[in-house]
């Protein structure tokens, strides 16, 4: 009993919540970045082309298997005689479980299974259970409030300034960006990894997978200037210079720089600086810790169930 207590204390219950929002992050990002090198990209050749998705899958699945045990332990140990009351944070519970075995039959199916589309009855599934559990981590009022709200609501302009005003929209796009660019940073820390005889042997597939993982590394980062508008336009402009935002936008800042120059780097020599990568990658893990689970901030706790203390919204399932 002392353990659960000592699980339930709010500092626990934050490292609790960013260990399951970072599993759900890679298995959705393993698979969306994998898929789409299978379905869509045509320069893939050969063996070569063909160990990409593999190797992506294998370089994330073992941390978001660690990532989802530890925090789905942390979160979730101390309610467990209260997770049939809560539905919002049981199904979050069940279908992050399912992401995560249906992630590792698609890796499975990628070493031993040569069709490419053979591969979609565990990857979509996968991709579809990952955004639903962190659709009922992020969104648990947004349907309520809508339910309550639409009546009084006449034009579109109330309409659209209402779902502009709902943050937590915002937020969960920003999860979906960061889940992609997290899981390319540590594909490039697998490969730049490898031992240098083995990158010299392999140079070409080596430079495709960096090239790859570096292009959606700049996509995801630079896409996030749309969230980061969506909640500067519903809220003040001056809270990007709070604390701890502030440390959210210099992370956010430094990181697409560094991983410009690091896109520069990668196709001069066609290898990865480990070095390099390893920075970006824990500035990154760092303006994701200090920002964006700070604006949705969860705390879960046996008495309370999950709160959005910053917005000051009410507990899901009470009444304020």
């Amino acid at each position: 009993m002392n353990f659960i207590n000592y699980l339930s204390h709010p500092r626990m219950q934050e490292a609790g919540n960013i260990a399951f929002l970072l599993a759900l992050g890679l298995i959705l990002g393993g698979v969306v970045i994998a898929l789409s090198h299978e379905l869509f990209d045509k320069s893939k050749t050969g063996v070569e082309g063909s160990r990409l998705s593999p190797k992506l899958t294998g370089s994330v699945l073992p941390w978001a298997m660690i990532f989802y045990i530890v925090g789905a332990g942390i979160v979730f140990l101390p309610l467990r005689e209260q997770l049939c009351q809560n539905s919002f944070l049981l199904r979050s519970l069940v279908l992050a479980g399912a992401a995560l075995i249906l992630f590792l039959l698609y890796h499975f199916s990628l070493t031993l299974i040569k069709n490419r589309f053979l591969h979609l009855p565990s990857a979509l599934p996968a991709v579809a259970g990952a955004l639903g559990a962190a659709f009922f981590w992020y969104l648990p009022e947004t349907g309520k409030a809508w339910s309550r709200i639409q009546g009084e609501l006449t034009s579109n302009r109330e309409i659209f300034f209402w779902w502009l005003g709902r943050i937590e929209i915002a937020c969960f796009i920003h999860f979906v960006l960061n889940s992609l660019s997290l899981t390319a940073l540590i594909f490039m820390l697998a490969n730049s990894g490898e031992k240098e005889q083995t990158r010299k042997q392999s140079r070409e597939y080596y430079f495709r997978a960096a090239a790859y993982a570096g292009k959606w590394l700049l996509v995801a980062i630079f896409l996030q200037i749309l969230p980061l508008s969506w909640q500067l336009a519903g809220g003040k402009p001056e809270r990007i210079l709070a604390s701890p935002s502030i440390y959210w936008f210099a992370g956010f800042v430094f990181c697409a720089l560094c991983g410009w120059l690091l896109l520069i780097k990668i196709t001069k020599d066609g290898l990865v600086n480990r070095r390099a990568t390893l920075i970006i990658t824990i500035f990154f893990l760092l303006s994701l810790i200090f920002y964006h689970f700070s604006p949705l901030h969860q705390v879960i706790t046996p008495q309370s169930g999950p709160a959005w203390v910053s917005t000051g919204r009410k507990i899901p399932g009470k009444s304020n």
